[in-house]
């Protein structure tokens, strides 16, 4: 991929602009019904309440992840406003900052050209893509922890492959890896240092360089780390360790220092804390087959030749930051019982280093051929996956946004055809092309038309028209997307606690159809606002995208207004009641 030629340049900045522009799309759709909208309430909470020392959702203390993603986002509400743009959009912020630093930690150990390269592998990497639709944790982890590993390595500088330009940059790296570092644990927990020493204790350790593995600047960096991270202790302090009488997780007593340091992780990892869960030792490796997609049989095939290049021999011109980080962080993950597809993110930009690099060092015939069939087959298969979506799911209404985006896409092919791309240039532009396609069909496509059944988002919005300020009340239905995009106060209730309502009745419910029943056995009286086709949209199936069978797949909820007795007055007429 040389882009010493006008042309070159213009091609590569074509394709990097749009793989950018894919990354945006996704501020156009609404949170997703678990996590991010969980997430993205939570910091609303924050927001209205005045209070950035305390997480919680619904009224009542929460205790699962640090604070430092909320105290962004809430800093991004009180900029924009409490909207999904404001959820989204510091997420945007935390991935372009993995991008610089992927293309700073390349550009070091090999050369401009593989780093140009890592970064758009990075950029157009499946699972990168839905993590800036689907927000959680991800998004600024995987920006914080490779800027960490960036200026670690310059810090041992001296150890690194014999050409390289850099060397030692001096002691005070250690301010900004150590900082970068305690910003990823006050993101998810300590567990997020793996890929950081295994990044640069793999270096050190597979080169014997002893003298800057036992060295005295590790201690100020941990000394440094944990400075940067008393914020955190503190607000925990404050919220639990000075409150042993408040209950969480069915007890009292708990401290939330503990669980931070140990229990969220150390006891997740030997399924011992207060949050179990199950584990596949092999997921990590399947998951990376779609989440790495289109790279993903390159990005296998480059650690079988990392490891086929140095052993029995060791290539001391190698380096191992990007082969230890990524593996080490992939072999604890894969030990623990807690897996799911987003962990992986946080080791991309290593991934795409290691992916870069062998793509760059291709020679050879087989080589190239391999790479080439081997991509052509990942782009016919992922452009197969995106016709039989659009035939099996159907999804309704075109958006003006998604033809734009499909042109601009379009133009390039053409660029591509004028400027006639040949040889490795020609099948790593055209992998990209179809990340992008097929990403900018489920950012404008498919995931406003499966969003539409996040039946919370929709009864929120039908609340804020027709009853603004009205509080809501979840009945049996935990709705993380009605807490998030309500404007008046919505509190989750259990069926016997209704009736003790402060406002005497003078709410809504948000109900599911079961409990419909359960209020009139309860003489509670009640008219059907509003019903709405709701599905679980992180748990897609089969029966709910093929059309034909979708509505067999779907849950009826209910916004309802409780009666009282001298209630006569004309309401809304109910929409969609079945």
């Amino acid at each position: 991929m040389d882009l010493n030629t006008r042309q070159d340049r213009l091609i590569y900045i074509a394709v990097f602009a749009l793989a950018i522009l894919v990354h945006l799309t996704g501020l156009l759709n609404d949170v997703f019904i678990s996590d991010s909208a969980l997430y993205a309430s939570i910091a609303k909470e924050m927001v209205q309440h005045h209070d950035f020392l305390d997480l919680t959702f619904d009224g009542v203390d929460w205790l699962d992840k640090p604070h430092f993603q909320f105290w962004i986002t809430a800093l991004s509400y009180k900029i924009f406003g409490i909207n999904t743009f404001a959820y989204k959009f510091p997420a945007i912020l935390f991935t372009l900052l993995a991008l610089v630093y992927t293309y700073k930690l390349a550009r070091d150990l090999y050369d401009r050209e593989t780093a140009l390269l890592a970064m758009l592998i990075l950029a157009t990497a499946e699972h990168l893509v839905i993590s800036n639709n689907d927000v959680r944790a991800e998004p600024y982890l995987t920006g914080l922890i490779i800027a960490s590993i960036y200026y670690y390595h310059r810090l041992v500088g001296d150890s690194r492959t014999p050409g390289s330009s850099v060397r030692n940059s001096g002691t005070w790296n250690l301010v900004p890896a150590s900082l970068f570092a305690a910003l990823a644990v006050m993101t998810k927990g300590p567990f997020t240092l793996i890929p950081i020493i295994g990044a640069v204790g793999g270096e050190l350790i597979i080169k014997r360089n002893w003298k800057s593995l036992i060295s005295w600047r590790w201690i100020l960096s941990l000394s440094l780390i944990i400075l940067f991270i008393s914020p955190e202790l503190y607000a925990l302090h404050h919220q639990f360790d000075s409150h042993p009488e408040k209950v969480v997780f069915g007890q009292t007593g708990i401290s939330g220092i503990r669980f931070f340091l140990w229990d969220s992780q150390i006891g997740r990892f030997f399924n011992t804390g207060p949050i179990k869960g199950s584990g596949d030792p092999f997921f990590f490796l399947h998951t990376l087959l779609w989440a790495f997609l289109p790279w993903s049989i390159m990005m296998f095939y480059a650690i079988f030749k990392r490891f086929r290049r140095n052993i029995p021999v060791l290539d001391r011109s190698d380096e191992f930051y990007t082969i230890s980080g990524s593996l080490l962080a992939l072999l604890v993950f894969s030990l623990s019982s807690f897996q799911l597809p987003h962990y992986t993110n946080i080791i991309f930009p290593l991934l795409a280093i290691l992916t870069a690099d062998i793509i760059i060092r291709m020679k050879s015939r087989a080589e190239l051929t391999f790479f080439k069939w081997t991509q052509y087959a990942i782009i016919l298969l992922v452009l197969s996956a995106l016709v039989m979506l659009q035939i099996q799911f159907r999804p309704e209404g075109r958006s003006p946004a998604a033809i734009v985006a499909f042109l601009l896409t379009g133009s390039v092919v053409i660029l591509f055809l004028k400027f006639r791309l040949k040889g490795k240039a020609r099948v790593l532009y055209y992998s990209c092309l179809a990340s992008v396609l097929l990403n900018f069909y489920l950012n404008l496509v498919f995931y406003p038309r499966l969003l539409y059944y996040q039946s919370g988002s929709r009864a929120a919005e039908f609340a804020n028209e027709n009853y603004p300020g009205k509080p809501i009340r979840s009945l049996g239905v935990l709705s993380f997307t009605l807490h998030f995009n309500a404007y008046a106060e919505v509190r989750e209730r259990k069926l016997k606690d209704l009736a003790g309502e402060p406002e005497g009745g003078d709410f809504l419910v948000f109900t599911s159809r079961e409990y419909l029943d359960s209020l009139s056995l309860m003489q509670v009286d009640y008219r059907v606002l509003a019903a709405f086709d709701h599905y679980h949209t992180t748990m897609v199936t089969g029966k709910f995208l093929n059309h034909n069978t979708r509505t067999e797949a779907l849950r009826k909820h209910y916004l309802l207004e409780i009666i009282k007795p001298s209630d006569h007055e004309k309401i809304i007429q109910p929409q969609g009641v079945h």
